[in-house]
């Protein structure tokens, strides 16, 4: 990355514009590697890199909001070094990495960016002057905007690692500490709500009804979009005038029956665009359905192709799978994924795609907004998006399927998650369930989770998460939410017993049976003399396994060793290694000498990287406050046991 030209510390000086990155610096390239924007220009264009509709980057090119009105001439001086500023500002941040974000970040970071620059300009400031003042920033942020203080977290850090290059100071830490507690406060930034077992298993009866329906109806209506898109090229030619108009209706007058069957009101707009409205609230019924038997997200949704779906045998028994894209976990590039469904999902799909096809059997236009015929697409073509319309589909869709809140859903919300205001996300007795897209990921991962069946790993994979501890985070919770198994000779029961047995041989072999040097307080206790000499302990095979199986025993394997917490972990789920546990000496903690080694030892290697390249960086103090943390926690482990 180029570093500026020239730089600018005060907002009174003005009289040349930064040059802070060579103009002619290729921002985006097409898939063949050729430039298709370059740093000078007011749009950047993303077209080779993403599938959304909108596929270009627009940068400041005026103010029209300003608290002074008119812009003076100073100001309009201001104007041009604050939308410089704003530039460098979003390359920074683009450049921050060694692959850059997915092009839905930097659009959000972008409009961020915009928010902050009109601000800027509207106190007589640079951009930079006013992101250096914390107390500005905290003043002027949108407090109740979770995305609004996640993003300017993310430029506040862009714009710290080059300070030395914008001629800025500022203590990062301090105000990301600040940033990150308006964001815990925020009511967007809470975890998406589960919805509760009775609402979830009722939402999903009646968007299976609403299938059925959709199924036996769809040849008809497929049939009635078909006649009313091709009417007007089958009138023969040599019609013309009033004759041609009487000819149409006439090829349309079974159609006409059938819009009247379905509720449509004479003079209420064309009959074709009914027919168009109906297949919208076929498709949004379809895409609740998709989303909620896979878990995928909406965006991984809408931009499935239309032959997604394939099936392969296994065990003796067939089973489906839907094949889409993912731009979550190859840091923003597009790659191809699938997602295991069921048969419902795979009759919503087909229904779906049914759709697609007969949309493009004679579309009424050739747009490209995707590069492959789409499962979900818009009326116009196999290849156009859906009609922004479809979210307010949504919300009739809401109306139709979704219960009333009742007390004794919100006491299962309140056992789950104590303590939340759940009347800020719009969840009130009396109410109906604000159901989003987004709610059908937590909630299969939190009910799967609590069937016994489905494993970390599995959700993992299924979710198209990087890690298990985001899918453990997704399903937090789960251990105090209802059951959807209510049969007594489910399967479950015998793998919620198996899943004993292995928690049980995996702590003898882990701390009974391990030779290696261990500390911590499970390991302590779990070879003291007085569990040793007991009859009763967990030394005994018979009775260790009753102690686990009764659940009054557990045992599951960390990046140091293991943990023996029977309760839920109050520990960050998204931190791989356990600091917590190690700070305060966690009685259920067992650390295996060899392994604290390794990842000492690593840690020792990735701050050393890290000081040879960005010396005092924000990522350089943690790693090392990390470190600290490790090699304290060798030094008190081995000179002392914890209580227990």
């Amino acid at each position: 990355m180029n570093l500026a030209l020239s730089r600018q510390n005060s907002a009174t000086d003005t009289a040349a514009c930064p040059i802070y990155f060579d103009p002619e610096m290729v921002t985006t390239r097409d898939r063949q590697g050729n430039p298709l924007s370059r740093y000078r220009d007011d749009v950047w264009d993303y077209s080779a890199s993403t599938r959304q509709k909108s596929k270009r980057l627009y940068h400041l090119t005026e103010f029209t909001e300003t608290s002074k009105g008119n812009i003076s001439s100073r100001d309009g001086a201001l104007a041009s070094l604050v939308m410089a500023q704003a530039k460098a500002l979003l390359w920074t941040y683009i450049c921050l990495k060694n692959k850059a974000p997915s092009f839905g970040m930097i659009y959000s970071v972008n409009v961020t960016l915009k928010k902050w620059a009109v601000r800027a300009v509207a106190e007589g400031l640079s951009l930079f002057q006013l992101l250096e003042n914390a107390e500005l920033v905290l003043a002027k942020i949108d407090a109740e905007n979770a995305g609004e203080l996640s993003t300017t977290s993310v430029l506040l850090k862009a714009l710290y690692k080059n300070r030395v290059v914008y001629g800025i100071s500022f203590d990062l830490d301090k105000i990301q500490k600040d940033l990150y507690r308006l964001r815990i406060d925020s009511p967007g930034s809470q975890q998406t709500p589960l919805i509760p077992a009775h609402i979830y298993s009722s939402i999903l009866a009646s968007l299976i009804s609403n299938l059925e329906e959709i199924e036996s109806s769809l040849e008809r209506l497929l049939a009635a979009f078909a006649q009313s898109r091709n009417a007007t090229s089958e009138i023969p030619e040599e019609l013309a005038g009033s004759a041609r108009g009487r000819y149409r209706k006439g090829l349309l007058e079974s159609v006409f029956d059938y819009a009247h069957e379905l509720g449509k009101e004479p003079g209420s707009g064309t009959v074709h665009n009914f027919l168009c409205s109906r297949i919208l609230d076929c498709q949004t019924t379809l895409i609740a359905l998709c989303v909620a038997f896979t878990g995928m997200r909406l965006g991984e949704a809408l931009n499935l192709p239309r032959d997604s779906l394939v099936s392969f045998e296994h065990g003796g028994k067939r089973h489906w799978l839907v094949r889409g894209f993912t731009y979550k976990l190859e840091n923003g590039e597009m790659r191809e994924t699938s997602w295991v469904t069921n048969e419902i999902g795979r009759r919503a799909l087909s229904a779906a795609q049914k759709i697609s096809a007969a949309i493009g059997a004679k579309a009424a236009v050739e747009s490209r907004e995707a590069e492959y015929p789409l499962l979900f697409c818009g009326t116009p073509s196999e290849y156009s998006r859906l009609s922004n319309r479809w979210k307010d589909k949504w919300t009739e869709l809401v109306e139709n399927v979704c219960p009333v809140v009742s007390e004794a859903d919100m006491s299962e919300l309140e056992r789950m998650q104590l303590g939340r205001d759940w009347e800020l996300t719009g969840i009130q007795v009396g109410l109906r369930w604000p159901m989003r897209a987004h709610q059908f990921r937590r909630a299969l991962a939190v009910y799967a989770h609590r069937s016994g069946m489905v494993t970390l790993p599995s959700l993992k994979a299924q979710l198209q998460h990087i890690t298990e501890e985001m899918s453990m985070y997704y399903s937090a919770g789960f251990q105090k939410a209802a059951s959807l198994v209510f049969d007594t000779d489910h399967f479950s029961h015998e793998w919620s017993a198996a899943k004993a047995e292995s928690s049980y041989f995996g702590y003898v072999l882990g701390l009974l049976l391990n030779d290696d040097e261990l500390f911590g307080g499970a390991a302590t206790w779990a070879r003291s003399d007085k569990v040793k000499e007991s009859s009763v302990s967990v030394h005994s095979r018979e009775h260790g396994l009753e102690l686990f199986r009764r659940g009054e025993m557990a045992y599951s394997e960390t990046p140091l060793g293991g943990c023996t917490s029977t309760e839920e972990c109050k520990t960050s789920p998204l931190s791989a290694i356990p600091y917590e546990c190690l700070k305060t000496n966690c009685k259920n903690l067992a650390v295996f000498g060899k392994r604290l080694a390794r990842v000492i030892e690593s840690q020792e290697a990735v701050i050393a990287a890290l000081a040879a390249s960005d010396q005092g960086s924000v990522e350089h103090r943690l790693e090392v406050e990390n470190l600290q943390t490790l090699l304290s926690a060798r030094t008190k482990l081995k000179e002392a046991p914890a209580n227990v």
